[in-house]
């Protein structure tokens, strides 16, 4: 779900799936003649080894936003460890994989992380966020 809604001290991971939205938009008008379909899985938190396996660039521990990044990152690391099983997202790639059209994007995940998506998009930006940014205690 980075790739649909920015996450605070973590610009980069962002930026890089916002990248591969953009890509695989672009490559499935490019291939879709040929009858190839693209599909995105958009995961939100799965219970993996990616939190144990978190590295930071450029981490100053006397920064101006070192407060705020050790609060958000540990809430996300809390949120990433009781996320969805791997079996869930696992599932959905496999249903993308044997569809004979696949949905373009698919979420996956908990409800509380997927309703973002809509929400990003219904609510005023301001609004949504206050919302975002303070449920990652920023």
């Amino acid at each position: 779900i980075g790739g649909l809604i920015a996450l605070p001290f973590q610009a980069f991971y962002s930026a890089s799936k916002y990248a591969l939205e953009g890509y695989a938009e672009a490559l499935a008008y490019e291939i879709e003649p040929f009858g190839i379909h693209v599909a995105l899985v958009e995961p939100g938190n799965i219970r993996t080894d990616f939190t144990a396996s978190r590295h930071t660039i450029g981490e100053d521990p006397t920064g101006a936003y070192t407060e705020a990044a050790a609060k958000a990152i540990t809430l996300m690391e809390k949120d990433e460890m009781h996320g969805a099983p791997p079996e869930t997202a696992a599932a959905v790639i496999q249903r993308s994989l044997e569809a004979r059209r696949p949905r373009r994007r698919v979420s996956v995940g908990k409800i509380g992380e997927r309703v973002g998506i809509p929400a990003k998009r219904l609510l005023p930006h301001r609004v949504f966020e206050k919302a975002a940014g303070s449920s990652l205690g920023v």
